[in-house]
């Protein structure tokens, strides 16, 4: 049996991970192969900068964690030996979507990468990304010629997300005849998470929330952590300066529906569809509840993700407000110190496409109700509407699910406790830290950290 690591993120944890799966497999007996899928490969793409490139060249964490754990060929000389012809970047974002090369979608690998650098979610003109994109389509490519050479030669394959431009090319021509596994970080401290399938697909993702051994009472914590805005609490970093208990003036509670959005960057980033359900985008599904609401005299407040603030404010050309405002929707900015937990007490009910905050309104009892699939849908925590007629089922008589609170309890455990420790891994999330079995990951940043210490720099 033969397994390839294919090492893309140098981020400390990733580094661990791909050296504990390849001890782990020579010890079970397997052939294993490496491939250095950053130099070259991800390096070049935007999520790395020349002063990133510099500190990689310098920790050499490949050479002396990577290829020390594996018992097989180093094959990234063969890879750096393919030549590719690069096409030219389409100026649609429909043709971008459709774009293949080698069996791979290279340009929702390049999309992903992208929207994850800039913070944008155009659906309209390639140009809106810049030089990320463009970038970002070179590396898959060149991702994608390098998985074309290895076809049919191993079993297993394993790699880091498999969303970006230099890992999703392995993922779609490798998974032919490979079992592709791809890890993320763990929710537990030093570990890790590994799927048999894409991470972020809403029952692949729910299959690993239900298969985990659940701790209730870690979910509570995670729920009231984020109730109390904890530092280290999810809530914290988007709802840290909200004023608590505040709510907009002049919003009538009576029957309240409060629609929050998330961020479609995000979802560009993770999701080959970034539709939700048959509603092209999230100002659809807010005009839609907004006509629904004012038919049926209720009064509708939008939520705008307060992480909007810091992003580019390309998202805005997405939404028409004043047509909104023509339903008498009461929008709220996401700047605004608005109390997001108070808007969701003071509703009746809630409508996400997919944020946190609808698991959250599902846990405290609310009719929280999503537009499209995702973890909370699958699990059966919160309803799941695709069309019109399903938000108007919904907003006749809002309820929540059977078993609510389990469900959402269920999810919570997951993003508290799971993950596979590495024995060995300290502080994995701080560069300038992070070790492994005493050993610095990343030598380079903790002299840094040394010597700003020690004010020499």
């Amino acid at each position: 049996m033969r397994a390839l690591l294919i090492f893309t993120n140098p981020f400390p944890l990733s580094v661990a991970t791909l050296a504990q799966i390849g001890r782990d497999l020579t010890a079970q007996g397997w052939t294993v192969d490496a491939l250095n899928g950053f130099a070259n490969l991800a390096e070049n793409g935007p999520m790395y900068s020349s002063r990133d490139r510099l500190y990689e060249r310098v920790s050499q964490k490949y050479s002396r964690f990577i290829r020390p754990a594996i018992n097989g060929q180093d094959l990234s000389k063969e890879m750096n030996r393919y030549q590719v012809d690069i096409p030219r970047l389409p100026a649609s974002m429909a043709d971008l979507r459709k774009a293949r090369f080698l069996g791979s979608m290279v340009g929702l690998a390049a999309l992903s990468s992208a929207a994850s650098y800039t913070k944008i979610a155009s659906r309209d003109d390639t140009a809106d990304y810049g030089k990320p994109l463009l970038d970002s389509w070179v590396v898959a490519h060149k991702a994608a010629a390098a998985a074309d050479r290895l076809r049919h030669r191993y079993e297993r394959v394993y790699l880091f997300n498999g969303r970006h431009a230099e890992t999703r090319p392995f993922c779609d021509i490798l998974e032919h005849d490979s079992e592709v596994i791809r890890y993320e970080a763990g929710a537990a401290e030093n570990s890790y998470i590994h799927a048999n399938g894409p991470f972020f697909d809403p029952y692949v993702f729910g299959r690993n929330i239900i298969e985990h051994e659940a701790d209730f009472e870690a979910g509570r914590s995670y729920f009231d952590g984020n109730r109390a805005r904890t530092k280290n609490s999810t809530a914290f970093t988007f709802i840290g300066d909200q004023t608590i208990g505040l709510l907009p003036e002049n919003l009538s509670r009576d029957g309240l529906v409060t629609m929050f959005t998330s961020s479609e960057d995000e979802i560009f980033a993770v999701r080959d569809d970034p539709s939700f359900g048959e509603f092209p985008s999230q100002f659809d599904v807010a005009l839609e509840v907004a006509r629904q609401c004012h038919s049926l005299r209720r009064p509708m407040a939008l939520r705008l993700h307060p992480h909007l603030a810091i992003k580019s404010d390309h998202w805005r050309r997405g939404w028409d407000f004043d047509q909104l405002q023509k339903f008498d929707v009461h929008i709220i900015e996401p700047t605004q110190p608005v109390d997001s937990y108070s808007l969701l007490d003071a509703s009746e009910a809630v409508i996400t496409c997919g944020s946190t905050i609808g698991i959250e309104a599902a846990y405290s009892g609310k009719p929280s109700l999503m537009i499209g699939q995702y973890q909370a849908t699958v699990l059966g925590a919160c309803p799941s509407a695709m069309s019109a007629k399903d938000i108007a089922d919904f907003l006749a008589d809002p309820k929540p699910l059977p078993d609510y609170e389990q469900k959402a309890l269920w999810w919570a455990s997951y993003f508290t406790v799971s993950g596979t420790k590495i024995p060995g891994l300290r502080d994995s999330t701080d560069p300038g830290r992070a070790n492994l079995s005493g050993r610095s990951l990343d030598p380079a940043r903790q002299i840094l950290r040394y010597l700003r210490a020690a004010k020499f720099w």
